[in-house]
């Protein structure tokens, strides 16, 4: 997809002017339904395996799962609304805007978007029908749009779960298009998760696309099949994107708002619809192992790693290493009280932690390189810090996360890792940059090296002036000059 956004002017003028088909699907008595879409776009992003996956994993628990790997209609996606309990859209987006599928032209693309509530719909649908107020034919917005404000309050998605909008800026407003949160939340969708930044999927033709945003929605598939409540099966994903990454590809930016009393509780497994939910706990502080009661130690393999995972009755996961090294934590979070930290009191909180369970990664060696506050749903505010260690002036292949709440300075989220590699660089930026060029279009953004599974130059290209974000990162091996894999907003 891409677009001069100077073709949908007089179209994003009338966004709320532009009504979904009338057609309204019988919903099954049978088995919940999940809808998930995806495809391999036409700039080469590809997004197939979040969508066969995550359909899979809840296929698995009682869903009747329907998985679109080569695209949908706006229509379509507008109507799979009505009648699934879970709907997820992975692909190019925007604030307020979904692209679905491709169009034989760019303007033709197939694009759901919020829409602005309290207006008046007008438009014929695919069946040449129109609501009864205008004449058959006539068009007051662009074709191959649907708007979730058509929805009906209450009744038309009122079964709805959990709608997932895997991509750019999906869980900010905009003005013109419309806010996918607050629309999906007034029209009765128990929860809507959203992203506030720019986030990456595969792309350039990979062979095994499962890195980036497909491996963070594999495991988050992975631990919603198994019954965590979305807050926490998207954090254990961002932890395990991270640690096999060294970066969250901007998929820590996750917000969730919906109808439900605590969407963030929400749990896809079972199988269900949208139904009120209870409030979850606090976060746990200090974190203390053998004070916290074991419901599940589980031994697994992640990238032929062995490792634990256990759960606690106290609502706190926890990952061991094969030596029972704390690898990574995910624990509730508040969304009410006065906050009782600030951001230099939670540093350190976040630095004794960092002493008492990462002690085997020397964090008092490591720099502070990223700070600042977060949230991912009302009411609740963290803090971030993130650590590596320095060759030179290299970022090193130790890392560390912290989060701490800043209601009650409990610890929310902790990933670490620690790798042993070679710290020579045999190539230039100069190089690198050559070498990415090759597979990217645009201007260049900026090229930064860092240590991780091995020396490596990341390559970033942008392509100005779309309806969506273009932008290109291409990771470089820095002995080699070999490209190592490509990603895609």
């Amino acid at each position: 997809m891409r677009r001069d956004a100077r073709l949908l002017i007089a179209g994003l003028l009338l966004t709320s002017l532009v009504a979904a088909p009338l057609s309204v699907p019988t919903r099954a008595a049978g088995a919940p339904v999940v809808v998930t879409i995806g495809r391999l776009f036409n700039d080469t992003m590809d997004t197939r395996l979040a969508a066969q996956r995550v359909s899979d994993a809840l296929a698995s628990v009682g869903y009747a799962n329907n998985a679109y790997t080569s695209g949908r209609s706006a229509a379509d996606a507008w109507l799979d609304g009505q009648r699934a309990a879970v709907l997820a859209l992975f692909g190019h987006s925007n604030a307020g805007i979904f692209q679905t599928d491709e169009g034989p032209t760019d303007p033709e693309d197939e694009i759901v978007a919020a829409g602005t509530l309290g207006t008046v719909s007008l438009q014929t649908n695919t069946a040449g029908a129109t609501d009864g107020a205008l004449a058959a034919g006539a068009s007051f917005g662009p074709a191959h749009w649907s708007f979730w404000k058509d929805y009906l309050p209450v009744g038309d998605v009122d079964d709805l779960l959990v709608a997932i909008l895997a991509g750019c800026f999906t869980a900010n407003p905009d003005t013109g298009f419309g806010d996918f949160l607050e629309v999906g939340r007034e029209r009765g969708m128990d929860g809507v998760v959203g992203w506030t930044g720019l986030v990456f999927y595969p792309s350039g033709g990979c062979v095994d696309c499962n890195y980036s945003g497909n491996f963070f929605f594999d495991r988050f598939a992975t631990y919603a099949q198994q019954g965590d409540a979305i807050a926490t099966a998207l954090a254990k994903a961002q932890a395990d994107l991270l640690l096999k990454e060294g970066t969250a590809g901007g998929w820590n930016g996750w917000y969730i708002r919906g109808a439900a009393p605590s969407p963030a509780d929400i749990r896809l497994a079972p199988a269900s619809r949208g139904q009120p939910l209870n409030s979850k706990p606090f976060g746990i502080d200090p974190f203390q192992p053998l004070l916290l009661t074991v419901t599940a130690s589980t031994p697994m393999t992640l990238d032929g790693v062995s490792l634990t995972d256990v759960q606690t009755a106290e609502g706190v996961f926890y990952r061991l290493d094969s030596g029972g090294r704390l690898l990574s934590l995910v624990a509730p979070s508040a969304a009410t009280g006065i906050s009782t930290l600030d951001e230099s009191g939670a540093l350190t909180r976040a630095s004794a932690f960092a002493s008492s369970q990462f002690g085997w990664i020397h964090p008092g060696e490591l720099k502070l390189i990223a700070h600042g506050s977060a949230s991912h749903f009302d009411g609740e505010l963290r803090y971030s810090f993130i650590w590596r260690s320095m060759v030179a002036d290299v970022l090193g292949p130790t890392m560390l996360e912290i989060d701490v709440d800043a209601h009650t300075g409990a610890i929310v989220f902790a990933a670490a890792s620690d790798r042993k590699i070679p710290a020579s660089f045999a190539v230039s930026q100069d190089q690198a940059v050559a070498s990415a060029r090759q597979v990217a279009r645009g201007a260049l953004v900026d090229a930064h090296r860092e240590l991780w599974d091995r020396p490596i130059w990341t390559v970033r290209f942008e392509r100005p002036g779309g309806l969506v974000p273009d932008v290109t990162e291409v990771v470089v091996d820095g002995a080699s000059g070999a490209i190592l894999r490509q990603r895609k907003t």
